[in-house]
């Protein structure tokens, strides 16, 4: 194929890229459940620094083009990278899915392109799905308190926009995310997709729900109990101190200590009998923002230059 050819081939076809950490029946099922869809698209694994041979076992045993990162960088670093290499060869959009992810509507691709198109939207996303069918996100607010809700019905039936969607399933335009703004990198694990869809928002651009087609994320299968509930209280104070002002903070500080800290903790403390682990995870959570800010002597703050540099990436075949 002539490099015109391919390049025309490439614009024409939509990217998947799969985020994956030592995941990889869970990337297996993913794959196999991406064969329905009725687009054109082309499949690659993005790796966050998995243990070997897992690389080896994509490539070898699902064929599959793989992105090796070296290092375990967290949801943002791997979507960065994915939104860089997917650009870097000459698509127009790519699909960015968690490796907990089934596809169960063949025309899902093509009502997403469809949306993203007609509404000129940066980020377009499904109704995201538990595995009993249930909604569990029809996209996302942001509270007058500064709390990150999911709406758990559709706002309408045709395309909407909302202040963030749901990560596990991003339609993105690529040019408008290497252009514009990538994922802040300091968040690790949950709220990077709030905090980016936010910041998008705030340069012009639109985030929107397409709820006529839909994706299961089997939620909780690549993180523990644990890790969800620290980096969801950790970074519901991170995300207002990168994005809010000494206002917002300030209501946002009113809202976690007299809500979300007593919530958890009854929820996770009492009901769940859980109450040391609960009392340590949010301990850590404070302490973090706190040692954070002091390190910085203030607790309003920018994202980190580091989180801005491009994230290496390693092609592999």
């Amino acid at each position: 194929m002539s490099a015109n050819a391919r390049a025309d081939a490439l614009h024409a076809a939509v990217a998947v890229a799969i985020l994956n950490w030592n995941g990889f029946d869970l990337v297996k099922a993913c794959i196999k459940s991406l064969t329905n869809l009725s687009t054109r698209h082309e499949v690659f694994v993005v790796d966050n620094g998995s243990e070997q041979p897992e690389v080896e076992r994509l490539q070898t045993e699902l064929g599959v083009r793989v992105v090796a990162l070296p290092r375990n960088g967290g949801v943002a670093y791997g979507y960065n990278a994915a939104i860089r290499h997917a650009h870097e060869q000459g698509y127009a959009y790519v699909l960015l899915l968690n490796n907990d992810t089934v596809v169960v509507d063949p025309a899902m691709l093509d009502v997403l392109l469809g949306a993203a198109r007609k509404e000129a939207a940066a980020v377009t996303a499904p109704l995201i799905l538990d595995p009993d069918g249930r909604i569990f996100s029809a996209g996302g607010v942001i509270t007058w308190f500064g709390a990150a809700v999911h709406l758990t019905a559709p706002r309408r039936t045709s395309p909407y926009p909302v202040d963030w969607v749901d990560g596990s399933a991003l339609l993105v335009d690529t040019r408008i995310a290497v252009e514009s703004s990538l994922m802040v990198e300091d968040y690790f694990l949950y709220w990077e997709e709030v905090d980016w869809c936010w910041r998008l928002r705030r340069a012009g651009q639109r985030c929107i729900v397409a709820p006529a087609t839909q994706i299961v994320h089997v939620r909780g299968a690549t993180s523990t109990t644990e890790q969800t509930e620290y980096y969801w209280l950790r970074n519901g104070l991170l995300f207002h101190r990168l994005t809010g002002s000494w206002g917002q903070n300030a209501r946002y500080l009113a809202w976690y200590i007299l809500w979300t800290v007593p919530r958890y903790l009854v929820r996770q403390g009492l009901m769940r009998c859980r109450p040391l682990t609960a009392t340590r995870l949010l301990a850590r959570a404070i302490a973090w923002n706190v040692a954070d800010a002091m390190s910085r002597r203030s607790w309003l703050r920018p994202p980190t230059a580091s989180a801005r540099k491009p994230s290496p990436t390693q092609p592999t075949t």
